[in-house]
């Protein structure tokens, strides 16, 4: 089948032949910019997806980070109970890092 014959529409509704080519000749021109529209959208999505299990395993590793720093903060205090010392207080100082002050 080569194509559809449509001498006799425009024969009988000529405007209307006139209207159909316009309609196909914009579906012709529309249709690969929704198809483009759509692959960009797709395309963000995935950069979002990737950005969204990047910040996932960044907040995982912040929460261990935390947990070994407050294990840490711990660990230091026993030692101080066990020397008899008075306990010191774990304090970020603002680099992040943990700066000791004892308590006196």
């Amino acid at each position: 089948m080569d194509g559809i014959d449509l001498s006799w529409f425009a024969s009988i509704h000529p405007e209307l032949y006139g209207l159909l080519g316009t309609v196909l000749i914009g579906c012709k021109r529309i249709f690969p910019l929704i198809r483009k529209n759509i692959e960009i959208k797709q395309s963000t999505l995935d950069c979002l997806i990737r950005i969204e299990n990047l910040t996932k395993e960044s907040i995982a590793i912040t929460q261990e980070n935390n947990r070994i720093i407050k294990t840490l903060a711990t660990k230091d205090d026993m030692i101080n109970v066990l020397l008899k010392k008075e306990p010191a207080l774990a304090v970020l100082n603002s680099s992040g890092s943990i700066a000791k002050q004892g308590i006196s």
